[in-house]
């Protein structure tokens, strides 16, 4: 038992860093924020950077692609790099989450209460 406590206990952090991760990339306000911050604005029209913002984060959801010119080649690059760590993410996310929730149930099923209340 105490070695599904401790599991759980790593697991929490895990999964909260993940999720993080995964609400920030998300996170349209955040890219506004970042490009304001970055001089992108001044650069580029409003209507450009919100609709390259929209195509960034479908990007990164793993849907459609990055178009050249408001992104350089480099950038794309870079950004393929990215996705490939979001899928890879996605994956122990979803694994951790899943192991979580299995060895929590299992813990309720052996009846050990005390111990998940203090591994949680």
């Amino acid at each position: 038992m105490k070695a599904v406590s401790y599991l759980l206990i790593l697991l929490i952090p895990a999964l909260i860093i993940l999720l993080s991760i995964r609400m920030v990339a998300f996170d349209k306000d955040f890219y506004n924020k970042e490009f304001s911050r970055l001089g992108v604005y001044d650069k580029f029209e409003n209507n450009t950077v919100n609709q390259n913002v929209d195509e960034l984060i479908g990007y990164l959801a793993g849907k459609g692609q990055l178009q050249p010119g408001f992104f350089n080649d480099k950038e794309i690059s870079h950004m393929r790099d990215v996705s490939k760590l979001f899928n890879n993410g996605y994956i122990a996310l979803y694994l951790l989450a899943a192991t979580f929730i299995i060895l929590v149930i299992y813990m309720f099923m052996k009846k050990e209460y005390s111990v998940l209340g203090k591994a949680i």
